[in-house]
């Protein structure tokens, strides 16, 4: 995908999400290629293929995200426990800036995303990806939550994202 405004026709959003996606377009009508180095490096680590899931390799040998009954205890299904493993904050990789820094979150977030789904699309070809990005304009510090998982039939995570309190967009391949 190119630019902002040609990506937004492929997004779902709550209400909440969309004034923030129209001031991003009107500052950043350029596109999203520079990936931050620290999700390049992620990136580059690679996708693997665990199960029926598929995470990022730098977190898949982390002890907190193992594969043990006890991780999956919480998690329903397939979807929520891929959903649960491939979850960052955004905030923790950005640097902080002075203005506009909830727009600088998203613009990062979404660039991740789309590698995500070409990601996806070499490892899995025929997987259809959901990446779920949200965030609390409330926190002064930010908070921008990153995260995906396959597309499974019967198992959806979000019916209705108008019922998030905060603003959430949902990417899909």
């Amino acid at each position: 995908m190119g630019t902002l405004v040609e990506m937004m026709a492929a997004l779902r959003t709550n209400a909440r999400m969309e004034p923030y996606l129209k001031a991003l377009a009107r500052i950043d009508s350029a596109g999203h290629r520079n990936l931050l180095a620290p999700f390049d490096r992620l990136l580059k680590k690679g996708l693997v293929k665990q199960g029926k899931a598929i995470t990022f390799r730098y977190f898949s040998k982390s002890p907190s995200t193992s594969h043990s009954p006890a991780m999956r205890a919480p998690v329903h299904d397939l979807t929520g426990y891929e959903h649960a493993l491939n979850r960052l904050h955004v905030e923790d990789f950005v640097r902080r800036v002075r203005e506009r820094y909830h727009l600088t979150l998203l613009r990062h977030a979404l660039a991740l995303g789309n590698e995500v789904i070409e990601c996806v699309a070499h490892l899995a070809p025929r997987a259809k990806v959901q990446v779920t990005i949200g965030f609390d304009v409330n926190v002064r510090k930010g908070i921008c939550v990153f995260s995906f998982h396959l597309l499974r039939k019967g198992q959806t995570l979000w019916p209705d994202i108008e019922a998030f309190q905060e603003p959430c967009l949902l990417m899909e391949s």
